[in-house]
């Protein structure tokens, strides 16, 4: 728990429980993740997907 108190405090997000990362090739793929700016929030859910090279 150390460690991920100070990722968190580094201003960094943790992101956890990804689906389908198996269907992304192991290099050449960007991962955006996207969520809202949510003040005082402890969680939430994030929108992330792939863009893959053919």
């Amino acid at each position: 728990m150390v460690a991920e108190y100070y990722i968190l405090s580094t201003g960094r997000f943790q992101i956890e429980l990804l689906r389908n990362l198996d269907q992304c090739p192991a290099t050449g793929a960007v991962i955006f993740c996207t969520f809202p700016k949510v003040k005082d929030a402890t969680g939430f859910t994030a929108r992330c997907f792939a863009l893959c090279p053919r």
